[in-house]
């Protein structure tokens, strides 16, 4: 779709151009990653991880979302920010989560 970025097949473990794993050895290595103390940096992870119900430590997340807001405005999008700060247009046609 447009917000995910998912096209037909992305899925199919046997057409999808991408590598996909079964979604508890995803869970596995997120919790593995979190227990070693792994930082994780991106915009919009309070949110992903809240949706997915994980926990991470605040002090392991770097989240441009909250680096980089207006105080008592919304929130910047990924798409804004990364125009403002390096002059590039990025989802243009879709949405890439991959």
């Amino acid at each position: 779709t447009r917000f995910s970025g998912l096209v037909p097949g992305d899925l199919d473990p046997q057409t999808s151009p991408h590598h996909l794993i079964p979604l508890k050895r995803a869970y596995v290595k997120l919790r593995y990653l979190i227990d070693q103390g792994y930082h994780f940096v991106g915009h919009g992870l309070n949110n992903d991880f809240r949706i997915i119900n994980v926990y991470v430590p605040p002090e392991q997340v770097m989240d441009t979302v909250n680096i980089f807001h207006m105080p008592n405005r919304r929130k910047i999008s990924l798409r804004f920010l990364v125009h403002l700060l390096l002059r590039q247009n990025i989802q243009a046609d879709t949405h890439d989560s991959i």
